[in-house]
C-alpha cells in the first residue's frame, strides 16, 4: 500500500502542480486582502472616534417649533445638560443644489477643518468638505448663496452630518445635491432675509447629557417640566 502511495504521490503533484501553486496563491491573496480590510477598518474607526473627540459630537438634539427663551435654556443648563444652538436654513442654488446654511458651532459639533479658517467676516464661509469635492470647490473659490458671493475660507466637517443628508430619516447621501455652509452670525441673518419669509428656519439643539442621566431624563424634563411638549418638533438622541 505504501509502496503505491509513494508511486503515485509525485505523479499527482507533478499533474496538478498548477492548481496547486494557483490555490496557494488564492490563500496568500484572501489572506492579504482580509488584513488590509481590518487594517482599514480599524483606520477608519480610529479616525472616526478621534473626530468625535475633536468636534464634542452630541449625545442627540431636539427641535422646537420656536427658539427657546432664556430661562427654558437656564432651566435645561442649571441640571446640568449642555446644549448648542444649531440653527439653520436651506437655501437652493443657481444649480438647484441645497446648501444648509448654519453657524460654527462653539462647544458641541463643532466643525473639524481639514483646510483653512473658520470665518471671520461676513463674506467668508466654510464648505462642507464632501459637497466641496463633489462641486470642485477649494479654500478661496466663491460660493453663491442668495444672490451673496461667500469666499471659501475653510472646509470641513461636523460630526452631526458625518453622512450629510436633507433629513435624519434618508438612508442615504448625496452631496452633489446637499450639503452645509457656516457663516458668521450677521452673515445668517442677511441671508435668512435675502430668502425671505417663504424660507423656513429650523430651531434645532443639540445636546450633552448631564452626569448619570440619560435622554429619556432630558425629554422628561422639557415634556413634563418645562411643558414643551406643544413645540417639541423632533427629540432624537444619537
Amino acid at each position: 500500500m505504501w509502496k503505491i502511495l509513494l508511486k503515485t504521490v509525485p505523479v499527482n503533484l507533478r499533474r496538478d502542480m498548477g492548481t496547486y501553486i494557483l490555490m496557494g496563491v488564492l490563500v496568500a491573496v484572501g489572506m492579504y486582502i482580509a488584513a488590509a480590510s481590518a487594517g482599514l477598518t480599524y483606520s477608519y474607526y480610529m479616525a472616526y472616534e478621534e473626530n468625535n473627540r475633536i468636534s464634542n459630537s452630541e449625545d442627540g438634539q431636539f427641535e422646537v417649533m420656536e427658539p427657546l427663551n432664556t430661562q427654558e435654556e437656564q432651566a435645561i443648563r442649571q441640571r446640568g445638560y449642555t446644549l448648542e444652538r444649531a440653527f439653520c436654513f436651506d437655501a437652493v442654488l443657481d444649480n438647484d443644489s441645497v446648501l444648509r446654511v448654519t453657524k460654527p458651532r462653539q462647544s458641541i459639533d463643532c466643525i473639524v477643518l481639514d483646510d483653512g479658517t473658520l470665518p471671520q467676516t461676513d463674506t467668508e464661509a466654510v464648505l462642507e468638505k464632501c459637497y466641496a469635492y463633489y462641486h470642485e470647490l477649494g479654500v478661496s473659490d466663491s460660493v453663491r448663496v442668495a444672490d451673496k458671493s461667500l469666499r471659501i475660507s475653510g472646509i470641513g466637517s461636523v460630526s452631526d452630518y458625518d453622512m450629510p443628508s436633507v433629513r435624519m430619516s434618508d438612508f442615504s447621501s448625496d452631496s452633489e445635491a446637499f450639503g452645509l455652509i457656516f457663516v458668521t452670525e450677521d452673515c445668517y441673518q442677511r441671508l435668512l432675509s435675502a430668502l425671505g419669509s417663504n424660507t423656513r428656519e429650523s430651531y434645532v439643539y443639540a445636546y450633552k447629557l448631564a452626569e448619570g442621566t440619560s435622554d429619556a431624563d432630558l425629554r422628561r424634563l422639557l415634556v413634563d417640566d418645562l411643558g414643551l411638549l406643544p413645540r417639541l418638533r423632533t427629540f432624537v438622541p444619537a
